[in-house]
Parts: C-alpha cells; sequence; structure tokens
C-alpha cells in the first residue's frame, strides 16, 4: 500500500475516521465512535451525535479500547492523536512521528 499525503501530519486536527479503521481494524461504527473520543467528545455527545443509545456506545468504546489495546478514554486521545495515524498509515502501526 502507497499512501501520498499533501498535508504535514503534525497540521492534522481532525481524526480521521476512515484512517483510524483502515490502520486499526475497527468497524466503522467503531472508528466513529473513537474518533469523536479522541476529539475530546464524551459518550453521551457521541451517541447524541450519532443518533444512537448511550449502551450502543459503550459497546463500541469497549470494543474500540480492545482493538487499540488502551485502557481508557484517556490512553484512547493519546493513542489515536492525528499524527500517530497519519504516521502509521504511512510506515506501520503505532509509529511515533519524526
Amino acid at each position: 500500500m502507497v499512501l501520498a499525503t499533501l498535508f504535514g501530519p503534525a497540521r492534522v486536527r481532525v481524526l480521521d475516521p476512515h484512517a483510524l479503521a483502515a490502520v486499526f481494524g475497527l468497524t466503522p461504527a467503531e472508528a466513529s465512535v473513537g474518533a469523536l473520543l479522541a476529539q475530546g467528545g464524551t459518550a453521551g455527545e457521541v451517541a447524541s451525535r450519532l443518533g444512537v443509545l448511550g449502551s450502543t456506545i459503550r459497546t463500541y468504546v469497549g470494543n474500540v479500547l480492545a482493538k487499540l489495546g488502551v485502557a481508557g478514554k484517556a490512553d484512547l486521545v493519546r493513542f489515536a492523536r492525528p499524527q500517530r495515524v497519519a504516521v502509521a498509515q504511512a510506515g506501520g502501526r503505532g509509529a511515533e512521528p519524526a
């Protein structure tokens, strides 16, 4: 797979759910939830935004945390920050930016 970017990963401020899904093997729904949480949304805000029940969001959150191997939302924010996902797309899972 080849990735060409027309931006500096450090300048990305919004996490792309498609990139999150592709890099970490999340479903589209899990990736959307993960991206919104990583941007600082609460579970309630995410549920409202996506038009689903809180119990559905809790299920997705559990799946996202398990697939990313992190323990909680704070870890998710650190792990899935946009720069890291952009670099992981280019060079491998979990790569740190230079």
